[in-house]
């Protein structure tokens, strides 16, 4: 659901200043994050409700 939430934010943000001088990483950053950690942890989750991954 994150990664949906930041991919409708960046098809209605109008520009995004770079990265570098954001406080915040930019949408893709955030998304390719997202992806990457949800990959990391999704077999955990599904230890911890005792399913196979």
């Amino acid at each position: 659901a994150a990664v949906r939430v930041w991919e409708k934010m960046a098809r209605v943000s109008k520009r995004n200043p770079p990265e570098w001088l954001s406080t915040h990483p930019s949408h893709t950053s955030r998304i390719k994050d997202l992806k990457k950690y949800a990959a990391r942890v999704y077999p955990l989750y599904l230890q911890a409700k005792g399913l196979k991954s």
